[in-house]
């Protein structure tokens, strides 16, 4: 199967979920027990949209502790943005909501980012929505990332070029997984 069939087949997979409010609370504890995110300065996170994992309770938890960034897209680029639980959000042309501020995050020192999906393979794959900005942002700038997914959308093999960016760990509601990717664990 191509990437865009993938894409559809997930995405309807995904709206389908029947269970998602618990697997949310159990991703949830995975992601606040993870060793790497709670040894992390900051967290780049993503501000879950439509039918992704639920991101704001986990946002919730280390606003009190770390840093928290979230990303923006400036025309071809994502960068991330600093926030704390002042910080006003607008919806992007997406419709996913990105921060009203300026304070854009510099120095990716012992950071972590936490990254969404349309699904994850068992290696480290990631089909996210085709338009690149993870797999730009993290090739360029080498951080530990880390997949959320629901259980049903972690697959044995997925489709990927040499600009596809490798999770180094996968996090399902039962799995809390390095992958094997070489030269990163």
């Amino acid at each position: 199967m191509d990437k865009n069939t993938i894409r559809t087949k997930y995405l309807t997979i995904r709206q389908n979920i029947k269970n998602k409010s618990e697997q949310n609370n159990l991703i949830y504890q995975q992601v606040v027990n993870n060793i790497q995110i709670n040894q992390s300065d900051l967290i780049l996170i993503y501000l879950s949209f439509s039918d992704e994992v639920d991101t704001q309770p986990i946002i919730n938890h280390y606003l009190k502790s770390k840093k928290i960034a979230v990303p923006k897209i400036n025309g071809p680029e994502m960068e991330f943005y600093y926030i704390d639980n002042s910080t006003k959000f607008q919806k992007n042309q997406f419709g996913i909501l990105e921060p009203v501020t300026n304070n854009k995050v510099l120095d990716f020192q012992n950071s972590v980012c936490i990254t969404p999906g349309l699904c994850f393979d068992l290696p480290g794959n990631r089909l996210g929505y085709g338009h690149g900005f993870y797999d730009k942002f993290l090739n360029q700038n080498k951080i530990y990332s880390i997949g959320l997914c629901y259980q049903e959308c972690l697959v044995p093999h997925l489709p990927h070029t040499k600009f596809d960016h490798k999770m180094d760990q996968i996090i399902t509601s039962t799995i809390d997984k390095s992958c094997p990717v070489k030269g990163r664990i």
